[in-house]
């Protein structure tokens, strides 16, 4: 390790490790936490460990906040571990979010980096509030930088299976010398499984249909070929001329202009005379019900044979 050794940072790592701590990892680097000694060594500095360290060693005890966001939101202030010796009634150094009231595997802290006095020179989250986590319990177990509450930034969101945390930067203050951060942590639990939405008739239908056995079902018969539904061109804008009309091939006029007097529909009905299939252009116009003979109005659209 050569020059390394020689560092007062690589000895407070080791001996981080003799008293049962792992690394302290940012992202993907098991290393890569600026804010405690179990991170990067570059050279030698005065600063401590981060929160979840902290707690692991039980340190500053009796300023430790153990909060349930699911059951009440919780609001309170937090102190560097440099003013602990100033510290007041409802400061504290270190908040835990536990698995046992959130669920989950793992353990959140919330802590204060203030920057100043052993820990003036931290590489990470100076004068900022952060939060780390690491697997529930105080063993042996990496922690890992979860938020840093950089600029401008006032909340952050911790997303699991089963739980919503928000922790709020209300506000940073001080109180004589000591720099004091107002937290509040709300949270919501998550659901387990989409609802199910389930439906009961409040009562039976009136109607129960029954078989009947005297009605035998309906065969097809082969020999029956259905007749070809006949089609029309499209109409023209004004109504047809009497002339362009045949009297047995009745194919041009698919609906009739219902202004069309009645002595201008008796020649069309006349020139279809005979003809028994033309007569069934004209039932979509059975509201012009002028009197043909015998019958009239739209028995004649029907029959044609019963026009005189």
């Amino acid at each position: 390790y050569g020059v390394y050794c020689t560092r007062s940072m690589t000895g407070i790592h080791e001996i981080g490790h003799n008293l049962g701590l792992a690394h302290s990892g940012a992202g993907t680097k098991a290393y890569g936490d600026g804010s405690c000694h179990m991170g990067y060594g570059y050279s030698d500095r005065r600063m401590c460990f981060n929160g979840a360290k902290i707690w692991q060693l039980g340190w500053y005890s009796n300023r430790h906040a153990i909060v349930d966001p699911l059951s009440s939101t919780w609001e309170g202030n937090l102190i560097g571990i440099v003013d602990y010796a100033q510290a007041l009634d409802g400061h504290y150094v270190v908040v835990q979010i536990p698995a046992s009231n959130i669920g989950g595997s793992d353990d959140y802290y919330v802590s204060f980096n203030r920057r100043t006095g052993f820990n003036s020179d931290t590489m990470l989250g100076g004068n900022q509030l952060m939060i780390h986590r690491r697997k529930k319990g105080t063993g042996h177990a990496q922690s890992w930088l979860e938020a840093l509450y950089e600029g401008q930034k006032k909340l952050d969101r911790i997303v699991i299976t089963s739980a919503i945390i928000d922790v709020e930067l209300v506000d940073i203050q001080y109180v004589d010398s000591t720099m004091v951060a107002r937290i509040k942590i709300t949270g919501q639990t998550q659901p387990t499984s989409p609802p199910t939405i389930s439906f009961s008739p409040t009562s039976s239908p009136s109607y129960q249909p029954s078989h009947n056995p005297s009605v035998s079902p309906t065969t097809h018969n082969p020999s029956i070929v259905p007749s070809p539904v006949p089609t029309y061109p499209d109409l023209p804008s004004a109504p047809p001329s009497i002339s362009a009309i045949s009297p047995r091939g009745y194919t041009f006029v698919p609906h009739l202009n219902k202004e069309l007097a009645a002595a201008d529909v008796a020649p069309i009905l006349m020139g279809m005379y005979g003809d028994p299939h033309a007569a069934r252009v004209l039932l979509d116009n059975a509201e012009l019900a002028p009197s043909f003979g015998p019958g009239g109005g739209l028995k004649a659209l029907l029959d044609p044979k019963s026009i005189h």
